[in-house]
């Protein structure tokens, strides 16, 4: 079995020395927060970023004002895909193994932080930083379905319920708004 190249373990853990100690830090995490981090800037302070809202929230309307919808879906699904293969490099690294079926529930823990955090599956409402929160939830919630020895099979069920009961309470939200 070969291993993967080792100039790429520093996608893991790196040891600085800090005032004469070697302190290591977890790359994967200070990764995630730069790219948290990043994607509030592009989303608040950008073009793209408030034509993504708009997309969002309805697609239709944000052609009719004259956005050239199709560019900017382009740009946000490049976006995407860049950050899911680097993601996918951390865990191929992480795991020091490639394998199509590494990770392969994390996209319906995608979904269920998003959701979590706020973001509505009807589009045009979220945030980074709520979907963050819902993200480090999805992972204290996996570490005890583990630590409680709960079989692998019901993972899946725990987060779909998760998510079906944040989505009612998205509709309950937005009922009671309006």
């Amino acid at each position: 079995v070969q291993q993967l190249p080792r100039q790429l373990r520093w996608m893991i853990q790196i040891e600085p020395e800090i005032l004469g100690l070697k302190m290591p830090l977890p790359m994967p995490a200070i990764i995630m927060l730069l790219v948290y981090f990043t994607a509030w800037l592009v989303l608040r302070y950008t073009k793209l970023g408030r034509y993504a809202y708009a997309i969002g929230g309805n697609e239709t309307a944000t052609r009719l004002s004259g956005i050239k919808v199709d560019r900017y879906l382009i740009s946000i699904y490049s976006l995407s895909a860049f950050l899911a293969a680097m993601a996918g490099v951390i865990l191929s690294v992480r795991l020091d193994s490639g394998n199509y079926t590494n990770g392969e529930t994390y996209t319906l823990d995608g979904v269920a932080a998003a959701v979590i955090g706020g973001t509505s599956l009807m589009g045009g409402v979220g945030g980074v930083w709520g979907t963050l929160v819902g993200a480090l939830l999805m992972a204290v919630v996996r570490n005890a379905l583990v630590l409680y020895n709960v079989p692998a099979m019901w993972h899946r069920v725990v987060v779909g319920g998760i998510i079906v009961g944040a989505v009612a309470l998205d509709a309950i939200r937005k009922r009671l708004r309006s």
